[in-house]
């Protein structure tokens, strides 16, 4: 989300077992003002497109993992180089308010890496 409320959500996925998705979300170098995102099965894209917003002015920055029921495990669940936009420059996660719920856990790496875990 930036500071003039645009905010980005995708909710036709829920989470299955067996399946993974991964999320891409990187800006266009012609215009630092678009950004491109993905989301896809191994190799089989499923949604997409380009979408334009200020990145230099963020409130707010987050990274998770979520499950519809406990019976979902979300073992290896891994988010790692997480940075933020200020222009010109990208820096790595400075600070991070962990919070997890069981049966699932969260493991620390850095500010900027974590892996998720538990459920099934």
């Amino acid at each position: 989300m930036h500071s003039s409320g645009h905010t980005l959500r995708y909710s036709l996925l829920k989470p299955l077992v067996g399946h993974t998705y991964t999320y891409e979300l990187y800006y266009k170098i012609i215009d630092l003002n678009m950004w491109h995102y993905t989301i896809r099965e191994g190799q089989n894209f499923i949604f997409g497109g380009d979408i334009a917003t200020v990145p230099s002015t963020h409130i707010d920055l987050q990274a998770f993992v979520e499950t519809t029921v406990t019976s979902i495990p979300i073992d290896g669940s891994h988010f790692t180089n997480l940075k933020y936009f200020n222009d010109p420059n990208w820096y790595l996660w400075s600070g991070h308010s962990p919070y997890d719920t069981g049966p699932y856990s969260v493991q620390q790496i850095s500010h900027y890496e974590f892996y998720a875990n538990g459920g099934g």
